[in-house]
């Protein structure tokens, strides 16, 4: 089957007309300017402190490589209180 020019034209501008255009995307847009607070409490293995008071453990570095990812500000709030749940 042969296409002439002008139909060939025809379809191409119904695509674009229908479908729009593509639009570049940023890689990683900005979330967000906001600071993250990360509420812990020790709670081993997921939640330690160093004898420093640096913190470790599971939970701490699986946050740590999100907002690593996701290029968020953050900082970690230590819960002083126990609570019953």
């Amino acid at each position: 089957m042969r296409v002439n020019g002008a139909r060939a034209f025809g379809i191409f501008a119904a695509i674009v007309l229908f479908c729009g255009t593509p639009q570049a995307q940023p890689a990683n847009p900005p979330i967000s300017d906001k600071e993250l607070v990360v509420a812990t409490k020790e709670s081993p293995p997921f939640m330690m402190k160093h004898p420093d008071g640096t913190l470790h453990g599971i939970s701490i570095s699986l946050w740590r490589r999100i907002v690593d990812r996701l290029h968020l500000h953050y900082r970690f709030s230590e819960e002083q209180r126990s609570r019953p749940w």
